[in-house]
């Protein structure tokens, strides 16, 4: 009777119309300390054992678990296109066969929504001001009736470019936000990289998750002010988010580094340039969630080595040393539980100490619906010169996308501004953008703008847009997502139709 009960019960349980009903004695204290022995065996064997407080009891139910099932093979995974979940059974995510019983997972259960918190205890979010000081707000005259922008990036004297997964182009835009041109390209770009003879694109292939690998790696030919003749440079990519250059086995050609997120699958791997023939792939993390690199000399031994910080169930930032070869040792500097949603990092100095430390923001809703969580936000982790790393700071922010820190008010401190693409906005989408201005001694006061819900930020990047010497803002939106986003929103976005917001600092 349980082997039937269980899948049925997670998978179309409703915690929110009324309490789901479990069998008697389910929760009894046997069950539930077998079920805490068997998370040490089964869960760990995937990620970080998870301490049941990661979650409340809904969305353990509506989510978590109903997943792990899928991923166990205890129940069907749904997905919105049978070639996926057919791409999911050959890659082996789907467990074949399950490693446990039905009767023994709802042990596990039991012992997690025996320990889950009803709801999770208040964030303590700071204070916001209305107002960014030093700044003031331009609305791109770019706009897109449904914006889906995937990349805003500016390039120094290339400009600002941005790329939208609806028309499938890039589009390069004046300080003012007026298009000066469009370049088509067959898929959403990701980022893109200026050479002397053209530009190298990332296409992430499709921008809502598939197992399809559709990304790809071009090159555009720079013929006078234009861009043309694109050439594929590496194919087959499982939906890549960020790439870096450099000569890794030290042979004198420009090898690259690529990040493929994916989906249920995905990968992190290096590709050797091989001259005239091409590219061959070496692969460094077999996982998905890969999000960004950068290639330094980390341990100061001559040899580029690699940073990289992973998400989905591995949550976790790696770091590959070179011995000279392209041959790479992987160390994990830390590592989250399954939950914390990382999405972005870059290097700083924040203590000033000549070392570098870390600046990550976590904040993933995208999985499934789920109630916004207090461990949410942005952090800096300090270098404490011996390759370990600790929390010194963190700042509450509810949905945190992307962080970066610079000096905008150029009075010799760093500053932070931060997205959300999954604010609470049961409270407003204001929590969608943060200023944060040091005040020093490493205080800041956080601040937005007055039509930061004028877009759902997914993309954001900082540069001197206006050519004036001091770094301007800029946000890109793409509004059609995941998540419990009110009607009025949504009807508001329809409204405004902004897809990029230009925060001009009047520092000069």
């Amino acid at each position: 009777m349980m082997r039937c009960f269980l899948p049925i019960l997670l998978l179309f349980a409703v915690s929110s119309h009324g309490a789901a009903q479990f069998p008697e004695g389910f929760f009894s204290e046997d069950r539930i300390q077998e079920g805490n022995e068997l998370a040490d065996v089964v869960c760990a064997s995937c990620h970080l054992r998870p301490d049941p407080g990661m979650l409340i009891k809904e969305d353990w139910m509506q989510g978590a678990l109903p997943w792990m099932m899928g991923a166990m093979g205890l129940a069907p995974v749904r997905v919105p296109n049978p070639a996926d979940l057919e791409l999911i059974r050959k890659s082996g995510r789907i467990l074949d066969p399950p490693p446990i019983s039905h009767e023994d997972f709802g042990k596990i259960i039991a012992y997690y929504l025996s320990g889950a918190p009803e709801q999770y205890p208040e964030g303590g979010i700071p204070n916001v001001k209305r107002g960014v000081p030093g700044f003031s707000m331009h609305p791109a005259d770019y706009r897109s009736v449904e914006p889906t922008t995937m990349m805003v990036q500016h390039d120094g004297s290339k400009g600002l470019w941005i790329a939208d997964a609806k028309w499938n182009s890039l589009v390069n835009l004046d300080a003012t936000g007026k298009a000066l041109g469009t370049i088509p390209i067959r898929n959403p770009v990701v980022q893109v990289r200026h050479g002397e003879k053209g530009m190298d694109v990332l296409s992430i292939g499709r921008f809502f998750p598939t197992e399809q690998r559709l990304g790809s790696l071009l090159r555009l030919e720079r013929q006078g002010e234009h861009f043309r003749n694109p050439e594929i440079l590496i194919d087959g990519l499982h939906r890549p988010v960020h790439a870096s250059w450099g000569d890794l086995n030290e042979d004198g050609r420009e090898d690259v580094v690529i990040s493929q997120f994916g989906w249920y699958g995905g990968r992190f791997s290096w590709f050797e340039k091989k001259g005239e023939d091409g590219y061959e792939e070496h692969l460094l993390f077999d996982k998905p969630g890969s999000l960004k690199s950068v290639i330094l000399d980390w341990n100061d031994d001559g040899h580029p080595d690699i940073l990289s910080l992973v998400a989905q169930e591995t949550e976790a930032m790696l770091l590959f040393v070179n011995n000279g070869k392209g041959e790479f040792s992987e160390t994990r500097l830390f590592q989250r539980h399954s939950g914390f949603g990382h999405t972005h990092f870059e290097l700083l100095d924040w203590d000033r100490d000549g070392d570098q430390d870390l600046l990550v923001t976590n904040g993933d809703l995208g999985d499934y619906a789920s109630a916004h969580r207090p461990y949410h936000g942005i952090r800096i982790y300090r270098n404490d010169g011996s390759a370990g790393f600790e929390e010194a700071w963190f700042h509450p922010m509810p949905g945190a996308y992307k962080a970066l820190a610079r000096d905008f008010d150029q009075d010799g401190d760093l500053d932070i501004a931060a997205i959300s693409y999954f604010p609470d906005f049961s409270k407003g989408n204001d929590g969608g953008f943060l200023f944060l201005q040091n005040q020093g001694g490493n205080t800041y006061e956080a601040s937005t703008f007055g039509r930061a819900s004028d877009g759902r930020w997914l993309t954001m990047d900082v540069g001197d847009i206006d050519r004036d010497g001091d770094e301007d803002i800029v946000l890109g939106a793409a509004n059609k997502a995941p998540g419990n986003v009110p009607k009025a929103q949504v009807d508001h976005w329809k409204k405004t139709r902004t897809s990029v917001m230009i925060l001009k600092n009047g520092l000069r």
